[in-house]
């Protein structure tokens, strides 16, 4: 397979199987079981990728992390004006 690497104008030569593809948004995506790459074609591509998919890993967290702090802040808010008044226990 050749695999190119259009941020780097960079082509990668390597040995593997596509071993699986989705279209999302016009592009294709693939997932590759790479059985020999040259190490210099390795450091490139996972150069290339991880940052991009570090990044996107972060804006996942960084959502679901937005969405739970929504929720504890919307069930407390809920809670406390569910609230009974006089309902605190005298010792």
């Amino acid at each position: 397979l050749k695999l190119y690497i259009p941020g780097k104008q960079y082509v990668a030569n390597l040995i593997g199987e596509i071993i699986w593809r989705k279209y999302i948004d016009n592009r294709l995506e693939v997932g590759l079981k790479i059985e020999h790459m040259d190490n210099q074609a390795r450091g490139e591509v996972l150069n290339w990728i991880f940052p991009q998919w570090a990044d996107k890993e972060n804006r996942k967290k960084e959502a679901l992390h937005d969405t739970l702090y929504k929720d504890i802040n919307n069930n407390v808010f809920i809670r406390n004006m569910t609230k009974s008044k006089g309902t605190k226990k005298h010792d």
